[in-house]
């Protein structure tokens, strides 16, 4: 911080004065005794002037209010500038609180915060109005403040020093009106005063001549001799150097302070970071148990359907099946009823007509409604020379043979009334009279032993196992005329 010549000499001569009142500037008291470290003068450097004749110029009226003064000095680093400004609460006993945190403050290197709790001192003590002491103290420490804020160089020093001057002559007042001229805090007022008004040009500076007048009379002791006062120029630089360390040693502190918050925030980034990343992998886990409950629940909503479907279907199969039953067993029983209706043959004696089988062998429905009716049994009869003619004729015998089997048990399968098989016959008939037209080719006869299927009455009515179909010679003109109708007649 710089200092110009006339701040730099009073340091100089202060600091010169400071040692010789160390050690007899006591005796010329008549009041109570102060420690020099107290004074004002100590740390502004400013000479002990009430000592040596001078008078302060002190203002007439009353001190400035606290209310109307705005801070002056700027916010500074380390966290200088927390503190607010605040209106006055009116109560006394937060103005000996306010003064001790401003102390601590100003002792912290934080000017700043020290002006704004003075400050909250002084208009709570002029708002509780409490005897004008606690005025006086607020006033005194903030005008302390002031003055030692510029002597080392703050931003607009001679605003501060004016304002200062102002606080120093309003504390003096009320001291020397309340405890007189020889109390310490009248003197501790008066000092400042002389010096921020010595430092402004109110008062001339104390000329050297008078540090010898300073000096008590009677000789004393002193334990060891003075050093020399150095020069301006010395003292100047030296200060300068020390504001120069101050700040380096600020700016440090500073950045080690910046240096921690950045690690602190890093650190902090982190854990949320990895707060987040935790956080992110839960909610995945949970997605996942999620999908697997939800995929395990529609296996067993599927399971269980498919085990609905299986017993719907095993119950409509078994339903099926016993309608089935119910209707083969209504079949058997119509089929029964019906054989147990037709009438009994006539006797082989008494029939003028036989069918191409023998009526002795008859065993299914068709063959005994057959053997039971003249008219039936001679369309058989005719059917089977018909059909040895046709066979005859036929290309290829073994299909013929195949097709006139599928035509018999179709007759056997459909047929169960006297209609039916009038109508089948006269069907087959004109089937077979056509496949006779045709050119009849050699065939040699060859005897075939054939074994023909048992058919048990009483049995339902279904599609019989088609049997091999076997060729049978016979001579020309039998009375069951072809071998179509003795394989029809065999069944």
């Amino acid at each position: 911080m710089a200092m110009n010549w006339k701040t730099g000499t009073l340091f100089a001569a202060g600091l010169a004065l400071g040692v010789a009142a160390g050690v007899a500037g006591v005796l010329s008291l008549n009041d109570d005794k102060a420690p020099a470290s107290a004074s004002p003068t100590s740390a502004m450097g400013a000479p002990a002037a009430a000592k040596a004749g001078a008078a302060p110029v002190v203002a007439g009226g009353p001190g400035p209010r606290c209310t109307e003064l705005a801070p002056l000095l700027a916010k500074g680093p380390d966290g200088d500038g927390k503190e607010s400004l605040q209106k006055a609460a009116g109560d006394a006993s937060d103005i000996s609180a306010l003064l001790l945190k401003g102390k601590e403050a100003a002792a912290g290197e934080r000017p700043r915060d020290a002006e704004i709790l003075f400050l909250n001192a002084c208009r709570t003590a002029q708002a509780a109005n409490a005897g004008g002491l606690p005025a006086a103290d607020a006033q005194y420490q903030l005008a302390r403040h002031y003055a030692n804020a510029a002597a080392f160089g703050a931003a607009r020093p001679m605003e501060l020093y004016e304002r200062a001057n102002r606080l120093y002559s309003a504390s003096l007042q009320i001291y020397e009106a309340r405890h007189g001229a020889s109390h310490e805090r009248t003197k501790f007022a008066r000092e400042g005063l002389i010096t921020v008004q010595q430092v402004t040009g109110v008062l001339p500076p104390l000329p050297e001549p008078a540090i010898a007048r300073a000096k008590p009379a009677a000789p004393v002791a002193v334990p060891a001799p003075l050093p020399a006062t150095p020069a301006v120029e010395d003292l100047a630089k030296a200060a300068a150097q020390k504001a120069q360390a101050e700040r380096a040693a600020q700016a440090e502190r500073a950045a080690q302070a910046e240096r921690v918050a950045q690690a602190e925030r890093a650190a902090q980034a982190e854990r949320v970071a990895q707060a987040e990343r935790a956080a992110q992998a839960e909610r995945v886990a949970q997605a996942e148990r999620a999908a697997q409950a939800e995929k395990a629940q529609a296996e067993r909503v599927q399971a269980a359907r498919a085990q609905a479907e299986k017993a719907q279907a095993e119950k409509a199969l078994a339903a099926r099946d016993q309608a089935a039953k119910v209707q083969a067993d209504r079949a058997l029983q119509n089929a029964r009823e019906q054989v147990a209706a037709l009438p009994a043959p006539a006797p082989a004696s008494r029939r003028t007509t036989s069918p191409s089988f023998d009526c002795a062998k008859a065993r299914s429905t068709t063959e005994k409604l057959i053997c039971g009716d003249e008219e039936l049994a001679r369309m058989d009869r005719d059917l089977g020379r018909l059909h040895q003619r046709a066979k005859e004729a036929a290309p290829d015998r073994r299909a013929f043979q195949r097709n006139s089997d599928a035509e018999w048990q179709q007759r056997e399968d459909t047929c169960r009334d006297r209609e039916c098989l009038r109508n089948w016959y006269a069907e087959r008939r004109q089937e077979l009279s056509a496949a006779a037209a045709a050119p009849r080719p050699a065939v040699r006869a060859e005897p075939v032993v054939r074994t023909a299927p048992v058919e048990r009455d009483d049995a339902p009515p279904r599609r019989a196992q088609r049997p091999e179909p076997v060729e049978i010679a016979l001579p020309p003109g039998t009375a069951s005329g072809d071998a179509g109708g003795a394989t029809m007649g065999s069944n």
